[in-house]
């Protein structure tokens, strides 16, 4: 088993790339949400950690995209299921990503 994180790094709109540790995904209403953790951030315990969810979706050429989600209400609920689940209940990131490879670039958040 392998304990390394899993790194995805995206690029801001300036083009700086940005590198997010993957926590976990959840399945909510038949989209896919990524927890993901900045790897820039001090903070590490658990109750304070800086949290990022981006909607799984794609684009017009089938490829993968995020948006970023920023209701507070969703944030919350998908914090929510995210702690109810358990270790049987997570999915890995090829898996959720289906064919993209892990730590490629990505564009934009």
């Amino acid at each position: 088993m392998n304990d390394a994180p899993e790194i995805l790094t995206f690029h801001d709109d300036e083009g700086n790339p940005c590198d997010f540790e993957y926590i976990g995904t959840v399945e909510h209403e038949g989209s896919y949400y990524l927890l993901l953790h900045p790897t820039d951030s001090e903070t590490t315990d658990e109750e304070d950690l800086e949290v990022m969810i981006l909607k799984l979706m794609k684009d017009e050429k089938g490829q993968d995209s995020f948006l970023t989600v920023e209701d507070p209400e969703l944030f919350d609920k998908l914090i929510d299921l995210y702690n109810a689940m358990d270790e049987l209940d997570t999915m890995d990131l090829a898996s959720v990503l289906g064919e993209s490879e892990e730590g490629q670039d990505n564009e934009n958040l």
